[in-house]
């Protein structure tokens, strides 16, 4: 047991349709490590929603896990309103709870959408994002920055995808 790595996944629909935990689990495995997963996603679920969702909190107290994935809703980091008054605050309130637990945090960087545009919720909007790139940008920065202010380790996912793109422009993802 010592050597197992138990990581907890948070998030939404970007978390659970290409069931992430159970691709982890494989890849690991696969290098010969034993990782056990679990998960908290539902569809569109905002990192808001998790903080006042009994059943992540319960799973995140539930044991000691090394990491905990915590992945925001897709619009949330590239509006402003959103981003400082949902997405920063609940980021803070979860590493709190993980951090207490004597775990650690990870922060899951989405990707742009393909052709960028611009991303409203509830009347508030993101600027006009010109292309995929332009939209990473924004994103990049948006975690980066709270993964700064919380001393926490940043998975780029949305980097991942990004250099795909520029090294194979026609790839579909």
């Amino acid at each position: 047991i010592c050597d197992t790595t138990k990581v907890l996944f948070i998030g939404n629909s970007y978390t659970y349709v290409n069931d992430l935990p159970s691709l982890i689990k494989q890849l690991s495995s696969s290098a010969g490590k034993n990782v056990i997963t679990d998960m908290s996603a539902t569809g569109g679920y905002t990192l808001e929603g998790h903080t006042l969702l009994q059943t992540t909190i319960d799973m995140i107290n539930a044991c000691r896990w090394n990491y905990v994935v915590l992945q925001e809703q897709s619009h949330y980091p590239v509006i402003d309103h959103y981003r400082y008054n949902s997405m920063y605050p609940a980021y803070e309130m979860l590493d709190s709870m993980i951090r207490a637990n004597s775990s650690s945090s990870l922060f899951y960087m989405t990707w742009g959408r393909k052709i960028g545009g611009q991303q409203c919720i509830g009347g508030y909007c993101s600027p006009v994002f010109t292309d995929y790139f332009h939209m990473q940008d924004s994103l990049q920065s948006s975690y980066t920055q709270i993964s700064q202010i919380l001393g926490a380790k940043l998975c780029p996912v949305g980097l991942g995808w990004k250099k795909v793109l520029i090294m194979k422009p026609n790839t579909v993802l």
